[in-house]
Protein backbone atom coordinates (compact mmCIF):
# COMPACT_ATOMS: atom_id res chain seq x y z
CA UNK A 1 0.00 0.00 0.00
CA UNK A 2 2.90 2.28 0.39
CA UNK A 3 4.36 1.73 -2.62
CA UNK A 4 1.01 2.51 -4.18
CA UNK A 5 0.42 5.45 -2.88
CA UNK A 6 4.29 6.20 -4.03
CA UNK A 7 3.69 6.10 -7.40
CA UNK A 8 0.31 5.66 -8.36
CA UNK A 9 -0.38 8.64 -5.79
CA UNK A 10 -3.21 9.08 -3.15
CA UNK A 11 -6.25 11.63 -3.11
CA UNK A 12 -6.40 13.29 0.40
CA UNK A 13 -8.27 16.18 -0.64
CA UNK A 14 -10.18 17.79 -3.40
CA UNK A 15 -9.75 21.61 -5.10
CA UNK A 16 -12.66 23.63 -5.93
CA UNK A 17 -12.68 26.44 -8.18
CA UNK A 18 -15.90 28.01 -9.96
CA UNK A 19 -18.25 25.77 -8.57
CA UNK A 20 -15.22 22.28 -9.99
CA UNK A 21 -13.70 19.88 -7.92
CA UNK A 22 -10.31 19.19 -9.10
CA UNK A 23 -8.25 15.64 -6.90
CA UNK A 24 -5.40 16.68 -4.82
CA UNK A 25 -2.90 13.73 -5.77
CA UNK A 26 0.24 13.29 -3.77
CA UNK A 27 2.81 10.93 -5.38
CA UNK A 28 6.59 10.92 -5.88
CA UNK A 29 8.24 12.79 -8.75
CA UNK A 30 8.40 11.60 -11.80
CA UNK A 31 12.14 10.10 -11.20
CA UNK A 32 11.43 8.68 -8.55
CA UNK A 33 8.50 6.37 -9.32
CA UNK A 34 10.48 4.37 -11.59
CA UNK A 35 11.54 1.59 -9.19
CA UNK A 36 13.43 -0.27 -11.84
CA UNK A 37 15.96 2.72 -11.22
CA UNK A 38 15.11 3.47 -7.86
CA UNK A 39 14.31 1.04 -6.28
CA UNK A 40 17.23 0.78 -3.47
CA UNK A 41 16.57 4.96 -2.51
CA UNK A 42 12.79 3.58 -1.36
CA UNK A 43 12.01 3.87 2.25
CA UNK A 44 8.73 2.55 3.44
CA UNK A 45 7.58 3.19 7.21
CA UNK A 46 7.37 -0.22 9.37
CA UNK A 47 4.76 -0.88 12.72
CA UNK A 48 6.49 2.02 14.31
CA UNK A 49 6.35 4.16 12.29
CA UNK A 50 10.24 4.80 11.47
CA UNK A 51 11.36 4.49 7.95
CA UNK A 52 13.60 1.45 6.70
CA UNK A 53 14.71 1.07 3.16
CA UNK A 54 12.75 -1.00 0.99
CA UNK A 55 16.17 -3.05 -0.39
CA UNK A 56 16.91 -3.99 2.99
CA UNK A 57 13.47 -6.52 3.24
CA UNK A 58 12.81 -7.09 -0.18
CA UNK A 59 13.64 -8.04 -3.56
CA UNK A 60 13.30 -6.35 -7.36
CA UNK A 61 12.60 -8.64 -9.39
CA UNK A 62 10.92 -8.12 -13.12
CA UNK A 63 8.24 -10.75 -13.47
CA UNK A 64 4.13 -10.65 -15.12
CA UNK A 65 1.50 -11.05 -12.92
CA UNK A 66 -2.51 -10.41 -12.57
CA UNK A 67 -3.83 -6.80 -12.83
CA UNK A 68 -6.39 -7.66 -10.36
CA UNK A 69 -6.59 -10.56 -7.86
CA UNK A 70 -9.97 -11.64 -6.98
CA UNK A 71 -10.77 -13.85 -3.67
CA UNK A 72 -13.85 -15.54 -2.49
CA UNK A 73 -13.64 -18.18 0.59
CA UNK A 74 -9.79 -17.07 1.57
CA UNK A 75 -8.77 -18.20 -2.19
CA UNK A 76 -8.01 -16.94 -5.53
CA UNK A 77 -10.75 -17.67 -8.27
CA UNK A 78 -10.86 -16.42 -11.82
CA UNK A 79 -14.53 -16.34 -13.02
CA UNK A 80 -15.69 -17.09 -16.74
CA UNK A 81 -18.80 -16.13 -18.37
CA UNK A 82 -20.44 -16.63 -21.57
CA UNK A 83 -24.04 -16.22 -22.96
CA UNK A 84 -26.19 -18.77 -24.42
CA UNK A 85 -26.91 -19.01 -28.12
CA UNK A 86 -30.26 -18.52 -29.49
CA UNK A 87 -32.63 -21.07 -28.93
CA UNK A 88 -30.34 -23.04 -26.13
CA UNK A 89 -31.51 -23.80 -22.61
CA UNK A 90 -29.51 -23.32 -19.45
CA UNK A 91 -29.91 -27.29 -18.37
CA UNK A 92 -29.22 -28.49 -21.88
CA UNK A 93 -26.03 -26.76 -21.82
CA UNK A 94 -25.31 -27.67 -18.67
CA UNK A 95 -26.16 -31.69 -18.80
CA UNK A 96 -23.65 -31.14 -21.61
CA UNK A 97 -20.52 -29.14 -20.40
CA UNK A 98 -20.37 -31.30 -17.01
CA UNK A 99 -19.69 -34.41 -17.86
CA UNK A 100 -16.91 -32.74 -20.23
CA UNK A 101 -15.34 -30.88 -17.73
CA UNK A 102 -14.92 -34.36 -15.28
CA UNK A 103 -13.62 -36.31 -18.47
CA UNK A 104 -11.31 -33.66 -20.82
CA UNK A 105 -10.16 -31.12 -17.76
CA UNK A 106 -7.36 -31.88 -15.63
CA UNK A 107 -7.25 -29.61 -12.91
CA UNK A 108 -3.97 -29.35 -10.88
CA UNK A 109 -3.67 -30.11 -7.71
CA UNK A 110 -5.91 -27.77 -4.97
CA UNK A 111 -7.65 -26.40 -7.85
CA UNK A 112 -11.71 -26.96 -8.00
CA UNK A 113 -14.49 -25.15 -10.29
CA UNK A 114 -18.01 -24.24 -9.26
CA UNK A 115 -20.59 -22.38 -11.12
CA UNK A 116 -22.14 -19.44 -10.28
CA UNK A 117 -24.58 -16.09 -11.55
CA UNK A 118 -27.80 -17.57 -13.16
CA UNK A 119 -26.10 -21.52 -13.74
CA UNK A 120 -25.81 -21.43 -9.58
CA UNK A 121 -29.98 -19.77 -9.28
CA UNK A 122 -30.65 -22.43 -11.89
CA UNK A 123 -29.86 -25.20 -9.36
CA UNK A 124 -30.87 -23.99 -6.75
CA UNK A 125 -34.20 -23.50 -8.20
CA UNK A 126 -34.02 -27.51 -9.46
CA UNK A 127 -33.85 -28.23 -5.89
CA UNK A 128 -36.42 -25.72 -4.74
CA UNK A 129 -38.94 -26.67 -7.34
CA UNK A 130 -38.38 -30.49 -6.12
CA UNK A 131 -38.99 -29.54 -2.96
CA UNK A 132 -42.02 -27.71 -3.25
CA UNK A 133 -43.30 -30.56 -5.71
CA UNK A 134 -43.03 -33.01 -2.94
CA UNK A 135 -44.55 -31.14 -0.36
CA UNK A 136 -47.70 -30.19 -2.41
CA UNK A 137 -48.31 -33.84 -3.07
CA UNK A 138 -47.57 -34.82 0.20
CA UNK A 139 -50.61 -31.77 1.25
CA UNK A 140 -52.63 -33.54 -1.65
CA UNK A 141 -52.26 -36.83 -0.09
CA UNK A 142 -53.06 -35.61 3.47
CA UNK A 143 -55.83 -33.86 2.47
CA UNK A 144 -57.34 -36.57 0.63
CA UNK A 145 -57.02 -39.20 2.78
CA UNK A 146 -58.61 -37.25 5.73
CA UNK A 147 -61.07 -36.46 3.35
CA UNK A 148 -62.17 -40.03 2.69
CA UNK A 149 -60.50 -41.66 5.69
CA UNK A 150 -58.31 -44.32 4.24
CA UNK A 151 -55.06 -44.09 3.07
CA UNK A 152 -55.64 -45.71 -0.24
CA UNK A 153 -59.05 -44.33 -1.74
CA UNK A 154 -56.31 -40.98 -2.32
CA UNK A 155 -53.92 -43.18 -4.79
CA UNK A 156 -56.81 -43.70 -6.98
CA UNK A 157 -57.41 -39.81 -7.40
CA UNK A 158 -53.60 -39.40 -7.26
CA UNK A 159 -52.96 -41.15 -11.04
CA UNK A 160 -54.09 -37.75 -12.19
CA UNK A 161 -50.90 -36.15 -11.22
CA UNK A 162 -48.44 -38.38 -13.40
CA UNK A 163 -50.46 -37.79 -15.94
CA UNK A 164 -51.43 -34.11 -16.32
CA UNK A 165 -47.02 -34.11 -15.80
CA UNK A 166 -46.85 -35.78 -18.57
CA UNK A 167 -49.27 -33.60 -20.91
CA UNK A 168 -47.30 -30.19 -19.77
CA UNK A 169 -44.08 -31.76 -20.79
CA UNK A 170 -45.54 -32.95 -24.00
CA UNK A 171 -47.44 -29.41 -24.88
CA UNK A 172 -44.01 -27.56 -23.81
CA UNK A 173 -41.54 -29.92 -26.10
CA UNK A 174 -44.20 -29.45 -29.34
CA UNK A 175 -44.50 -25.41 -28.91
CA UNK A 176 -40.37 -25.67 -27.85
CA UNK A 177 -41.01 -23.49 -24.78
CA UNK A 178 -38.11 -24.18 -22.03
CA UNK A 179 -38.49 -25.46 -18.57
CA UNK A 180 -38.00 -22.50 -16.51
CA UNK A 181 -39.51 -20.61 -13.27
CA UNK A 182 -42.77 -19.96 -15.22
CA UNK A 183 -42.79 -23.64 -16.24
CA UNK A 184 -42.66 -24.83 -13.22
CA UNK A 185 -45.12 -22.66 -11.00
CA UNK A 186 -47.38 -23.99 -13.93
CA UNK A 187 -47.12 -27.58 -13.26
CA UNK A 188 -46.98 -27.05 -9.22
CA UNK A 189 -50.48 -25.20 -10.24
CA UNK A 190 -51.38 -28.58 -11.98
CA UNK A 191 -50.89 -30.56 -9.40
CA UNK A 192 -54.05 -29.03 -7.61
CA UNK A 193 -56.04 -28.41 -10.62
CA UNK A 194 -55.57 -31.84 -12.20
CA UNK A 195 -57.00 -33.86 -9.49
CA UNK A 196 -60.39 -32.48 -9.26
CA UNK A 197 -61.59 -34.72 -12.53
CA UNK A 198 -60.32 -37.71 -10.17
CA UNK A 199 -62.18 -36.32 -7.41
CA UNK A 200 -65.73 -36.13 -9.13
CA UNK A 201 -65.32 -39.64 -10.63
CA UNK A 202 -64.18 -41.39 -7.24
CA UNK A 203 -66.35 -39.70 -4.95
CA UNK A 204 -69.67 -40.62 -6.97
CA UNK A 205 -68.28 -43.73 -7.87
CA UNK A 206 -67.79 -44.54 -3.71
CA UNK A 207 -71.18 -43.40 -2.81
CA UNK A 208 -73.06 -45.08 -5.79
CA UNK A 209 -71.03 -48.55 -4.17
CA UNK A 210 -72.02 -47.05 -0.55
CA UNK A 211 -75.66 -47.76 -1.53
CA UNK A 212 -75.47 -51.03 -2.78
CA UNK A 213 -74.17 -50.72 -6.24
CA UNK A 214 -71.80 -53.30 -7.98
CA UNK A 215 -68.28 -51.89 -8.57
CA UNK A 216 -68.34 -51.73 -12.48
CA UNK A 217 -71.68 -50.91 -12.96
CA UNK A 218 -71.15 -48.04 -10.52
CA UNK A 219 -67.89 -46.86 -12.08
CA UNK A 220 -69.97 -46.62 -15.24
CA UNK A 221 -72.16 -44.85 -14.22
CA UNK A 222 -70.26 -42.41 -12.23
CA UNK A 223 -68.56 -41.55 -16.13
CA UNK A 224 -71.71 -41.04 -17.72
CA UNK A 225 -72.57 -38.53 -15.08
CA UNK A 226 -69.92 -37.00 -14.51
CA UNK A 227 -68.61 -36.59 -17.51
CA UNK A 228 -70.27 -33.22 -18.09
CA UNK A 229 -68.87 -31.42 -15.59
CA UNK A 230 -65.53 -33.43 -15.69
CA UNK A 231 -65.73 -31.29 -19.27
CA UNK A 232 -67.48 -28.18 -18.47
CA UNK A 233 -64.51 -27.19 -16.03
CA UNK A 234 -61.94 -28.55 -17.89
CA UNK A 235 -63.08 -26.21 -20.67
CA UNK A 236 -63.55 -23.14 -18.51
CA UNK A 237 -60.00 -23.69 -17.22
CA UNK A 238 -58.38 -23.78 -20.56
CA UNK A 239 -60.42 -21.38 -22.12
CA UNK A 240 -59.24 -18.90 -19.12
CA UNK A 241 -55.14 -19.97 -19.76
CA UNK A 242 -55.52 -19.09 -23.08
CA UNK A 243 -54.61 -15.17 -22.66
CA UNK A 244 -51.22 -16.37 -20.56
CA UNK A 245 -50.52 -19.28 -23.14
CA UNK A 246 -50.21 -16.89 -26.28
CA UNK A 247 -48.35 -14.09 -24.78
CA UNK A 248 -50.22 -11.30 -26.41
CA UNK A 249 -47.82 -8.31 -25.01
CA UNK A 250 -43.94 -8.65 -24.58
CA UNK A 251 -44.32 -8.40 -21.11
CA UNK A 252 -46.66 -11.44 -20.98
CA UNK A 253 -44.61 -13.19 -23.65
CA UNK A 254 -42.08 -14.69 -21.17
CA UNK A 255 -44.63 -16.00 -18.86
CA UNK A 256 -46.80 -18.32 -22.09
CA UNK A 257 -44.72 -21.08 -21.14
CA UNK A 258 -46.94 -21.57 -18.14
CA UNK A 259 -50.23 -21.47 -19.49
CA UNK A 260 -49.21 -23.76 -22.15
CA UNK A 261 -47.80 -25.88 -19.35
CA UNK A 262 -51.34 -25.95 -17.67
CA UNK A 263 -53.14 -26.32 -20.88
CA UNK A 264 -51.12 -29.51 -22.15
CA UNK A 265 -51.87 -31.05 -18.83
CA UNK A 266 -54.91 -30.49 -18.35
CA UNK A 267 -55.92 -31.89 -21.99
CA UNK A 268 -53.84 -35.16 -20.74
CA UNK A 269 -54.94 -35.34 -17.23
CA UNK A 270 -58.91 -35.16 -18.66
CA UNK A 271 -58.47 -37.59 -21.11
CA UNK A 272 -56.50 -39.89 -19.31
CA UNK A 273 -58.55 -40.03 -16.10
CA UNK A 274 -61.47 -41.00 -17.94
CA UNK A 275 -59.61 -44.36 -18.98
CA UNK A 276 -57.22 -44.85 -16.05
CA UNK A 277 -58.98 -44.17 -12.90
CA UNK A 278 -61.79 -46.38 -13.35
CA UNK A 279 -59.62 -48.79 -14.62
CA UNK A 280 -57.49 -48.20 -11.47
CA UNK A 281 -59.90 -47.65 -8.85
CA UNK A 282 -61.62 -51.19 -9.32
CA UNK A 283 -58.43 -52.87 -7.99
CA UNK A 284 -57.55 -50.35 -6.21
CA UNK A 285 -60.81 -50.81 -4.29
CA UNK A 286 -60.43 -54.65 -3.50
CA UNK A 287 -56.80 -53.77 -2.21
CA UNK A 288 -58.51 -51.50 0.21
CA UNK A 289 -61.61 -53.74 1.30
CA UNK A 290 -58.66 -56.88 1.47
CA UNK A 291 -56.50 -54.33 3.69
CA UNK A 292 -59.62 -53.58 5.91
CA UNK A 293 -60.14 -56.71 6.51
CA UNK A 294 -56.96 -57.97 7.66
CA UNK A 295 -57.01 -55.25 10.35
CA UNK A 296 -60.12 -56.04 11.73
CA UNK A 297 -59.01 -59.73 11.97
CA UNK A 298 -56.01 -58.33 13.53
CA UNK A 299 -57.81 -56.15 16.12
CA UNK A 300 -60.34 -59.56 16.57
CA UNK A 301 -56.89 -61.60 16.93
CA UNK A 302 -55.34 -59.42 19.16
CA UNK A 303 -58.22 -59.58 21.98
CA UNK A 304 -59.28 -55.84 21.13
CA UNK A 305 -63.36 -56.07 20.34
CA UNK A 306 -64.17 -53.56 22.66
CA UNK A 307 -62.12 -50.72 21.27
CA UNK A 308 -63.56 -51.56 17.60
CA UNK A 309 -67.19 -51.43 19.33
CA UNK A 310 -66.32 -48.12 20.89
CA UNK A 311 -64.39 -47.11 17.50
CA UNK A 312 -68.10 -47.44 16.02
CA UNK A 313 -69.98 -46.21 18.70
CA UNK A 314 -68.35 -42.85 18.84
CA UNK A 315 -68.79 -42.51 15.34
CA UNK A 316 -72.02 -43.55 14.62
CA UNK A 317 -72.52 -40.67 17.76
CA UNK A 318 -70.72 -37.61 15.92
CA UNK A 319 -72.37 -38.52 13.04
CA UNK A 320 -75.70 -38.41 14.48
Amino acid sequence: MELRGQVEGVVPAKFRDNGREYDVRVRLIDAQRNLRDYFTRVYVPNLNGKMIRLADVATAEMAKGPSTINRQDRGRFIRLSGDLALGAGLGDVLNDLMPRLKREVALPPGVRYGFVGNTEDYQEFGRAVALATAFSVLFIFLVLASLYESFVTPLTIMLALPLAICGAMLALFITRQSINLFSMIGVIMLLGIASKNSILLVDYASQIITNGMDRSAALIKAGTTRLRPILMTTMALIAGTFPVAFGLTEASRQRSSMGIAIIGGLISSTLLTLIVVPASFSYIDRFRLWLEGKFKKWFHAAGYPEIEKDRKQRVMGTSV
